[in-house]
């Protein structure tokens, strides 16, 4: 499988030391060189290393995380064939009905592992390749599931000259006993720690509360309006908020969320219960024993043998029983027609849950999206190049054109596809209608003056943009200024922290500094303006590659277009390389586009525009209506 040529040089002895590996010092004594981040270096004895060569934070890039998950996706047929029994599928006949979405579930927990696995050996191929090392080399990296690595290394699906030292092998064998023994744990008590939990009385089945539609929540996204809430599909009028139930079913990573959750539901009169703590408080445990608790500990005994032998699947047996014993209970109380959930798709198994009590799943991708990776050929024909939305089970999925088509390429089982729009665009195009006057002025920008939007990506570490791009960003968008006195500037970093990201002695910090020091430039992250708003009021925005901006504000009515500083993401298959005026892969053409979409293209040839491109390859509407495009969806 693999190509590598390369000799076995021991002389050499040639360390390298993997991002974020647990903070203990090294014996490195035998290497000759060393290669690491700078943040490792302090896993280094003093003195015994001949040479250390720092790797660039900004090495690993998102292009490179995507292609190592298309390669997982392109190999998890095979790895599932050989680590998975058609006994071990049968476990999951509790929850799914068909052999091919056991297949799915268990392929949606097992590719995000093998994701991970190659994402670490991806990034030593590209030292190995970019240093030009000839030899083999031990490579310590994080934790990874011993069973998996040791399935990859023997069927060579990982590099011959990539040596895994024996202390480290030992060492994530460990942590795979440890955190399978904590899942089996759980596993093995979970019905009756519930039971030791409710308090409620008996509720007779005609008392279930029913609701047209339920919402999913999750970190992250809230009951701001502007932001993109979780709560728009409430209109009062196709919607009203005695028709919507907002859930809290998988578990928040933040540990304030469910408590601010539940404070502006009740502040804004929306119904919501918890799965964590409300539904099983509230359940009686007389109910529960008689409905549920031994079907619970059948499925409960069939799981843990199922752990016993893969243990790489003990995350998922738990969850498995988790979702169905939590969700049964919920069907105790309440009757759902139909869930959705935005972006977050979630774990697959809380679809097969609902399913089994005639509820609809439906996934809404509010950020538009589309392939970063050529992937029409095989192998990588329809694989997935981001492992989060591959192997999902849907009966529906709404979003725009773009995304729909990408989500169809990602090994999905999704019914239904449904072109509605982007959806969150609907609020760059009622800002720009309704409430760009008004927002102007908040933020001291008058109408006559010419406003530029402008929004970065990632940066770093599995960034879009390395930190020589988000120089030169900077750089370009202070010189755009200097040579053009009509034009005002708000730069809003898409990391929250903003300016603080880059360490207070960083080069990149004085060159943003510097910029915000520009009479007519405006730190966006410290307004209180959301970038949907600063979207909705710009005369123009500027944005960088792969960033759904790129045509959220088109879609807005909003004249867009997109900058790469360095010219790396100038590739056929990405659509917006056809686009006239569009993509701006150096300075001159930065300045020659803002002056043409400013200046030159009138709002009747804004309109070609996007009947042209926009309409036919990403938004078919663009009039500010996806939202109730989707309300009608849902009720239909």
């Amino acid at each position: 499988m693999w190509a590598y040529t390369y000799e076995r040089q021991d002389m050499d002895n040639i360390l390298l030391i993997g991002r974020d590996v647990q903070k203990v010092k090294l014996n490195v004594a035998k290497y000759k060189t060393i290669y690491c981040f700078e943040s490792e270096k302090v896993l280094i004895k003093p003195g015994k290393a001949n040479n250390i060569v720092v790797i660039p934070e900004d090495f690993y890039t998102a292009i490179d995380f995507l292609t190592a998950n298309l390669r997982a996706s392109i190999q998890i047929d095979k790895i599932f064939d050989l680590m998975v029994a058609n006994r071990d599928v049968a476990a999951f006949n509790f929850l799914v009905n068909k052999t091919k979405y056991a297949e799915i579930l268990i392929k949606n927990a097992l590719v995000t592992e093998v994701a991970r696995v190659f994402r670490l050996f991806l990034f030593a191929e590209k030292v190995i390749t970019h240093y030009e090392i000839k030899s083999e080399i031990d490579f310590i990296l994080g934790n990874i599931p011993g069973a998996l690595y040791k399935c990859l290394r023997a069927n060579q699906f990982l590099p011959p000259n990539i040596k895994i030292p024996i202390r480290t092998v030992l060492q994530f064998t460990v942590w795979t006993m440890v955190k399978d023994g904590y899942f089996k744990l759980k596993l093995m008590f979970f019905p009756e720690l519930l039971l030791l939990k409710m308090r409620g009385r008996r509720n007779r089945e005609e008392n279930k509360k029913q609701f047209k539609i339920g919402v999913h929540l999750h970190d992250g996204r809230g009951f701001d309006e502007n932001r993109g809430s979780m709560s728009f599909v409430i209109d009062d009028k196709t919607i009203k908020r005695e028709d919507a139930l907002f859930v809290i079913d998988e578990k928040p990573g933040i540990a304030d969320f469910i408590r601010k959750t539940k404070a502006e539901a009740a502040q804004k009169g929306y119904n919501l219960v918890n799965f964590h703590n409300d539904l099983i408080v509230n359940f009686n445990r007389f109910a529960y024993l008689k409905k549920y608790y031994f079907k619970a500990c059948k499925i409960r005994f069939e799981l843990l043998f199922l752990s016993l032998r893969l243990p790489i699947l003990s995350q998922l047996c738990f969850y498995a029983l988790n979702d169905y014993i939590l969700w049964e209970l919920f069907y105790d109380n309440y009757n759902v027609e139909k869930f959705f959930c935005i972006q977050h798709p979630g774990r697959p198994i809380r679809v097969f849950c609902v399913r089994n009590h005639g509820s609809q799943s439906i996934l809404l991708h509010s950020s538009i999206v589309f392939g970063r990776l050529k992937r029409d050929k095989e192998p990588a024909k329809n694989k997935s190049e981001q492992t989060e939305y591959s192997f999902l089970v849907y009966d529906k999925s709404c979003s725009d054109k773009f995304t729909n088509q990408w989500l169809k390429t990602n090994q999905n089982d999704i019914k239904e596809f449904i072109d509605i729009g982007s959806v969150f665009s609907d609020l760059v195009y009622n800002i720009k209608h309704f409430r760009r006057k008004d927002l102007r002025k908040s933020i001291g920008v008058a109408n006559s003056q010419t406003l530029i939007t402008v929004f970065d990506s990632t940066v770093g570490h599995i960034g879009v943009l390395t930190f020589k791009e988000e120089s030169i960003l900077a750089n370009s968008m202070l010189r755009l200024l200097n040579e053009n006195s009509d034009y005002l500037l708000v730069f809003k970093f898409k990391k929250g922290t903003g300016i603080k990201q880059f360490p207070e002695t960083s080069r990149l910090t004085k060159q943003f500094e510097n910029l915000f020091r520009h009479p007519r430039c405006i730190y966006g992250n410290e307004l209180e303006l959301a970038h949907f708003e600063l979207m909705g009021i710009a005369d123009l925005i500027v944005t960088t590659p792969l960033s759904s901006v790129i045509f959220e504000g088109l879609v807005g009515g909003v004249k867009t277009f997109c900058y790469d500083p360095l010219g790396r993401y100038d590739q056929d298959h990405y659509v917006i390389e056809n686009f006239p005026n569009f993509s701006a892969h150096s300075y001159d053409e930065l300045n020659a586009y803002a002056r043409y979409w400013l200046k030159e293209l009138c709002e009747n040839e804004f309109e070609e525009f996007k009947d042209k491109y926009i309409k036919k390859y990403v938004d078919g509407f663009c009039d500010g209506n996806a939202m109730q495009r989707f309300r009608d969806a849902l009720l239909s």
